[in-house]
């Protein structure tokens, strides 16, 4: 509590050459609002607040941004709608645990609200004032720069639908069902914006379960997220009923970006259920019936509908991809690919992007344990040269991989079952690979696939 003398912390008064007497006040009741005598700032909110709780304000020239004392934790302070110069001291009721706070100790300000972060500050709280908005960060409450908690505030792809997909997802392929709602909560937190899933991965309810209840407690609004699932092979010919199939698995009113999995129709099994029907011969059904042009007006109509705002490809080489540009009446957004290290398909990379069609590189680690154990694939993680330069610029070798994805300007969407490697994988923005180390990486192309479902199907549909 602060006493009406005059403290330690008052400033000489400018005007009169004296020490100047720090200004009091007290909340405001029942709904009204009270204005400071110094700044004339209006404090808002309806509750009330008992007039024993006082509140002092200490002025002092500083940059564009300030500090903020509540409760013996200095926060920043940063004014997004003015420039602010001077440090405001504030002293509150006894402190409560608000959501999130990682047991730091904050006060029950009426005013004081959970804020949405931005590109430029690590923003948790805001309070609120009739001219401007301050928002409040403070260290043990951020695990990483701004420019990185925020997958779509970090670094972001501008697609040809006018869209942005954040450069850094967390791909859901092999995920175990009862481990998604944890692994969706710890990346959300850990600031990633952008999920990959598919029909196929046979766990869009569990991801819709945790995303529902990641909106329904505040820890994340979902017009900041990116979500991107996928058609499968059997629905080609219900590419609207397997659109809404997967909505309503993931609870959402709309997705983000839609994708053919891969360019062959099979045989229909039933809207949602994602077979991969065999012949007797062991080999694959292929629908030859539906071509992929009609595939893709039936995904067009999707965005016309309301129901995607992006369609893209995946798994499309050059020629299928030129075929795609010539008949479509909107030019696919995202062509998704495997792509890393040892499987580095420039010339795909590059015609892509030449017109416009961002590049996603799934199996961005080149499949790690994963692949290893389903196709019996040699991971490029384990490569001496990657090991090397990951060494050189203290990083795992998997940050150095994600990171020579992103300056290819692909987007890369690893995929993880491990908490710890969440973050791991999330903080490949604070440094660059020099370009002759890219050299040394692109020396590294062996032109090796590792996701081979060829081993499934009876047929190489790369062949």
């Amino acid at each position: 509590m602060i006493g009406n003398g005059a403290t330690g912390d008052d400033e000489v008064d400018k005007r009169h050459g004296r020490p100047r007497r720090a200004a009091l006040s007290t909340f405001p009741c029942s709904g009204e609002h009270g204005n400071d005598r110094n700044n004339g700032d209006e404090l808002h909110g309806s509750a009330c607040f008992e007039r024993r709780w006082q509140r002092r304000l200490r002025w002092r020239k500083r940059g564009s941004a300030g500090e903020i004392l509540l409760l013996g934790i200095r926060y920043t302070v940063h004014n997004r709608a003015r420039d602010f110069r001077k440090t405001r001291v504030f002293t509150f009721p006894p402190p409560v645990h608000p959501p999130e706070s990682n047991g730091i100790f904050l006060p029950p300000l009426h005013y004081y609200s959970r804020c949405r972060e931005g590109a430029d500050s690590s923003a948790v709280y805001c309070v609120s004032f009739s001219s401007s908005v301050f928002f409040l960060s403070h260290p043990r409450l951020r695990r990483a720069p701004a420019t990185d908690r925020r997958g779509m505030a970090a670094t972001a792809t501008k697609l040809s639908s006018g869209h942005e997909m954040p450069a850094v997802g967390l791909g859901v392929w092999r995920m175990d069902s009862a481990a998604v709602r944890g692994l969706i909560h710890s990346a959300l937190r850990a600031g990633y914006r952008h999920f990959d899933c598919a029909a196929d991965y046979k766990n869009e309810a569990e991801v819709g379960d945790a995303l529902a209840e990641a909106f329904k407690t505040g820890l994340v609004k979902r017009e900041d997220l990116f979500i991107t699932t996928k058609l499968w092979n059997s629905d080609h010919g219900h590419v609207v009923e397997a659109c809404k199939d997967s909505l309503k698995k993931l609870r959402l009113d709309y997705l983000d970006l839609y994708l053919i999995h891969f360019p062959v129709a099979t045989k229909h099994t039933g809207v949602g259920t994602t077979g991969s029907a065999l012949g007797d011969d062991g080999v694959l059904d292929i629908d030859t019936t539906i071509t992929l042009e009609t595939t893709w007006h039936a995904m067009e109509d999707l965005v016309s509908m309301g129901l995607v705002r992006s369609i893209g490809i995946s798994n499309y080489d050059i020629f299928l991809t030129r075929d795609c540009l010539a008949y479509a009446k909107i030019k696919p957004a995202v062509n998704q690919i495997e792509t890393h290290p040892y499987f580095q398909r420039d010339s795909l990379v590059k015609f892509c992007q030449k017109h416009g069609i961002s590049v996603t590189a799934h199996t961005p680690l080149g499949g790690s344990t994963a692949n290893t154990e389903w196709f019996g694939s040699v991971s490029c993680l384990d490569d001496p040269v990657i090991k090397s330069l990951a060494e050189k610029y203290g990083k795992t070798p998997a940050q150095l991989v994600l990171r020579w994805g992103l300056q290819r300007n692909t987007v890369v969407i690893p995929k993880t079952s491990k908490v710890e490697r969440l973050e791991e994988n999330f903080a490949v923005f604070d440094f660059d690979i020099s370009a002759e180390d890219m050299e040394k990486i692109k020396a590294l192309d062996r032109n090796y696939r590792t996701n081979q479902p060829a081993k499934f199907w009876g047929i190489n549909l790369y062949a």
